[in-house]
């Protein structure tokens, strides 16, 4: 399955431990927005900082970086221009603000970061007990306190 990745769930999943899985079971393209967006982030000396200069490792031959048709001074919107470009199934994205705006102009599916978790519980990949821990583990590290992308996932989970 391929998916374009906003920096957001790239974020959420790396602060998960979990993006290595993602890259093994699915097929990521983020626009040059993100990439950009990445290498911005990277230069911080934070845990945010860290995070973007591993994914950034994983660009070129784990995730490819995709000119989009269209460009913008957003990621976000970017990755709506991409996966309207692109034959993806979905969009993945951790942007809440955005996300309104976003599900107006993207003619593919969008879903959270998170939503990866059950698909991966789908194809034997992890547990639901593993699920429940790295979505726990995303919360704190992306201070999710009782926001939509956690609320959602959890009731997923629990149907598993």
């Amino acid at each position: 399955m391929r998916l374009v990745m906003d920096t957001s769930a790239l974020l959420s999943l790396e602060a998960g431990k979990i993006l290595d899985l993602v890259i093994e079971n699915f097929e990521l393209v983020i626009p040059k927005r993100v990439e950009e967006e990445l290498k911005g982030i990277s230069k911080n000396h934070d845990f945010e900082g860290n995070m973007a200069k591993r994914i950034f490792s994983f660009l070129e031959d784990e995730i490819k970086v995709i000119d989009a048709s269209k460009h913008s001074e957003e990621g976000e919107l970017e990755c709506v221009y991409l996966a309207n470009d692109l034959n993806v199934e979905f969009l993945i994205t951790d942007d809440t603000a955005a996300l309104e705006k976003l599900e107006k102009i993207c003619k593919k599916k969008i879903a959270f970061s998170t939503t990866l978790l059950s698909a991966l519980i789908i194809k034997n990949e992890l547990s639901k007990k593993e699920a429940i821990n790295i979505l726990e583990r995303m919360r704190v590290k992306r201070n999710w306190k009782d926001n939509i992308i956690f609320e959602q996932a959890k009731s997923l989970l629990e149907n598993y």
